[in-house]
């Protein structure tokens, strides 16, 4: 999922996402990363504010760290959550095996219905609280420890 990105009509095309989008000054505000199916000329750039630390990282340690939870979720809309009699949310339907997901306590058919920070924001070994709505309509809060993203 992308988010927070610049919308541009600078023609993306297959091959040549990661490269600058460039304001009058010939200045970087972006990497190009994704354009619309038939739409033309509809392009999307990550700012170049949220790219920055990520080239710091890979500059001074040579690897870029990414936390990851270890969850394969699909988002109940409120129309869904209304028809179904429950929270909306995130319903996990896969728990990675040894992810921190599981060792946290979350299962699959549980909903996460309010998670304290944004896991991109978030660093492995830091800990994120995350609401979840399990079945018999109980909610609890647990932390989660997040871990280094497998392959990267």
């Amino acid at each position: 999922t992308l988010d927070n990105l610049i919308q541009t009509d600078a023609a993306i095309n297959p091959g040549n996402s990661g490269g600058p989008l460039l304001n009058s000054a010939g200045q970087v505000i972006g990497v190009n990363v994704a354009t619309t199916e038939g739409a033309q000329n509809i392009g999307f750039a990550i700012p170049i504010e949220s790219v920055k630390p990520i080239i710091d990282e890979f500059v001074n340690t040579g690897a870029v760290t990414r936390a990851y939870m270890g969850i394969r979720y699909r988002v109940i809309t409120k129309d869904v959550a209304i028809l179904n009699e429950v929270p909306q949310g995130a319903y996990i339907q896969e728990i990675v095996a040894g992810s921190p997901a599981e060792k946290s306590g979350i299962k699959v058919g549980d909903i996460i219905t309010k998670i304290a920070d944004s896991i991109r924001s978030k660093k492995p070994g830091q800990n994120v609280s995350v609401e979840i709505w399990s079945e018999g309509n109980s909610t609890r809060t647990i932390n989660v420890t997040l871990e280094q993203a497998p392959g990267g």
